[in-house]
């Protein structure tokens, strides 16, 4: 083709896209070149395009591409060895390092569990205005609970039972059969309990037990009716020792009337306790001492047969 064939496309497709009239927006102009003719290599069958250069016959027929040698021949490839692997250094093992011994706590003394039994309480009637409630203290040792537990009334009457130690206010429950529970964590704590009848017109009684924790417990009961009719059965109490020691009593009652105590060995009826060991404590000055024998159950009465209405103070220790 001629040149002057050439430009009349071109000025042609010019005029195409600068085209337009006055007053419409200037066009894009595009420019197209014609892209160049190319020729399509012949391959021949089983040759593999790897290089500029002209593949060798081999005897099997098949082409491989490598460097051409002077004589013509194809030399084969020379296998490339790979240089061996660099091993890091090993660092030497390192000993874990040893924690210091931590030190064994020093056990913490477990203070033994007691309990006592008052018994057949006889409750005056609520409605009387001499009417007093029973009245218990005890100390309890280190941290643990306190549990009081009321039972023994009769159907359809009830009792007041309160619990209350210094600085708070008594926790009282009124029902025919009821459970209090105190936790402590200081060395000794101070326990007041407190029993009552509820059912006017009526004297009640109840049983009630104290458990709490002590390694030398002792309680006073106090307001405990002891003489002055039939109606109440005097003052019952139970107790099992931890130690073959002495248990100690202390009555005062007002006005003062005689009393009558009776011990009773429930566990093993007529047995004989043994002597003291030395390292029993005493009991108090001024107390009645009863030898008792480690895990036995005592029964110890307190009546009077004075027909004076008396109230009773009692003190009770036990190993």
């Amino acid at each position: 083709m001629s040149g002057r064939s050439l430009l009349a496309p071109l000025a042609c497709l010019l005029l195409v896209a600068c085209g337009g009239s006055a007053g419409t927006p200037t066009p894009i102009i595009i420019f197209v070149t014609p892209a160049p003719t190319e020729t399509p290599l012949a391959t021949s069958p089983g040759a593999s395009i790897g290089s500029s250069q002209s593949p060798t016959a081999s005897s099997s027929g098949a082409a491989t591409v490598g460097p051409v040698g002077s004589s013509g021949q194809t030399v084969p490839p020379l296998p490339i060895t790979p240089p061996p692997p660099t091993q890091a250094p090993t660092a030497p093992p390192t000993a874990p390092p040893t924690a210091p011994p931590i030190p064994t706590p020093k056990p913490t003394p477990t203070v033994p569990i007691t309990t006592v039994q008052f018994l057949d309480s006889g409750l005056m009637d609520p409605g009387n205005p001499e009417a007093k409630g029973r009245r218990f203290t005890f100390t309890s040792e280190g941290s643990g609970n306190v549990k009081v537990v009321v039972a023994g009334v009769e159907a359809g009457q009830k009792v007041t039972l309160c619990l209350a130690f210094p600085g708070r206010e008594p926790f009282c429950q009124t029902a025919s059969k009821t459970t209090l529970l105190g936790r402590t964590t200081r060395a000794k704590t101070n326990w007041t309990v407190t029993l009552k009848g509820a059912t006017s017109g009526m004297v009640t009684r109840a049983d009630l037990t104290i458990t709490f924790p002590s390694s030398r417990p002792a309680i006073t009961a106090e307001d405990m009716y002891l003489a002055g009719g039939q109606t109440y059965p005097g003052i019952v109490i139970r107790v099992t020792p931890r130690k073959s020691c002495a248990i100690g009593l202390s009555v005062m009652s007002d006005p003062p009337v005689a009393a009558d105590i009776a011990t009773t060995d429930l566990t093993e009826p007529g047995a004989t306790a043994p002597a003291p060991a030395a390292d029993c404590a005493a009991p108090p000055d001024g107390a009645m001492a009863i030898d008792a024998m480690k895990g036995h159950k005592y029964e110890i009465g307190i009546t009077s047969s004075s027909p004076e209405e008396s109230h009773a103070k009692v003190v009770l220790t036990w190993p």
